[in-house]
């Protein structure tokens, strides 16, 4: 989607990545997600100001108007406002979780390498490999009403259709992104900066250090006790993502 509406509002497009946790990104343990679409300073300028990446003057006294680029900012307000006008009027969020799966996936098969056999990551990264196919399946079966909503076809039966595909989506997000992008979840604040928030599925991000330890030592089994009840959590969340997947295809599909 924003590579799409990118190339519609600018006229080229640039590969997303990964938004780092700041004071901008509150909401990521109870599943909000977040895009943001910014220039940056060149690789070299950074370098000139010693790793300044939003420039030396960035919410500094120097930060004047005469510092700003207006083309830039022009540039940058096209992209913000695509955004907001895309999400305010179109029929279907755009929401494709093909590639959090496979991010969630890659991300967990990593873990399982990292860590010694005593974790048993196995049945989680199965449960990830179904969402991966769970989630290709919905994203066609959203595509196919897609099609039938940009051809013109406002009956009350498809509006409903849309409705709870977006309630649907909305629900995937919530389980999705905090697993993604959130050491403690919903019912705290991940601090700034935190170290495994560089990762996906930050709260197993420590997973190596149990390789660090001999098995049944005090260490080993202190970590072990902390990372199994995180891999549970996971585990937990990827089955109940999977379910909402499955059920949200087979409801378009049965609704065609």
């Amino acid at each position: 989607w924003h590579r799409d509406l990118m190339r519609r509002a600018l006229g080229y497009a640039t590969e997303p990545r990964k938004i780092a946790k700041t004071g901008d990104q509150s909401f990521f343990g109870v599943g909000v997600p977040a895009i943001s679409g910014r220039s940056e300073f060149s690789h070299e300028l950074v370098e000139r100001w010693h790793g300044a990446v939003l420039a030396p003057w960035y919410q500094s006294a120097d930060d004047t108007m005469d510092v700003a680029d207006r083309q830039v900012l022009a540039q940058d307000l096209r992209m913000t406002l695509a955004y907001a006008w895309e999400l305010a009027t179109r029929p279907l969020l755009p929401y494709d979780f093909r590639d959090p799966a496979r991010i969630l996936r890659d991300a967990l098969e990593g873990y399982r390498e990292a860590a010694d056999d005593s974790l048993g990551l196995d049945e989680t990264v199965a449960l990830a490999r179904e969402l991966e196919d769970a989630a290709a399946a919905l994203w066609e079966r959203g595509a196919a009403l897609a099609d039938r909503l940009d051809a013109g076809d406002a009956s009350a039966e498809l509006g409903e259709s849309a409705a709870r595909l977006n309630a649907g989506l909305k629900e995937l997000s919530r389980l999705l992104i905090p697993t993604l992008n959130s050491v403690v979840g919903r019912y705290g604040q991940d601090s700034y900066g935190l170290t495994a928030l560089r990762h996906w599925v930050p709260s197993l991000a420590g997973v190596g250090v149990l390789k660090g330890h001999e098995r049944l030592s005090g260490e080993h089994m202190l970590w072990w006790g902390k990372l199994v009840r995180e891999r549970n959590r996971v585990t937990d969340t990827v089955a109940a993502a999977l379910a909402v997947a499955r059920a949200l295809a087979a409801e378009q599909e049965a609704g065609r």
